[in-house]
């Protein structure tokens, strides 16, 4: 087995380099503080859990239709 010249060194250096500096960038960025909801982003939310809320109460009711049904039928 041959030992690796200068290139090869050089190129395993560079890419250790590169992974430590990207593991502390993106750690950085992992760590920051994370900046609070706007106004608007805070209707939004509850627009959509109002939506929410009447999409379960209609299926609720389908199923209590269909359970009354399937009773019904078995009777």
């Amino acid at each position: 087995m041959r030992r690796p010249g200068r290139r090869e060194i050089r190129a395993v250096t560079l890419v250790t380099a590169l992974v430590l500096a990207l593991g502390v960038t993106s750690t950085t960025a992992a760590t920051a503080a994370p900046t609070a909801p706007s106004w608007d982003d805070v209707q939004s939310a509850k627009g959509d859990v109002e939506a929410t809320q009447i999409a379960v109460s209609r299926i609720l009711e389908s199923v209590a239709t269909m359970n009354a049904e399937s009773e019904q039928r078995s009777c």
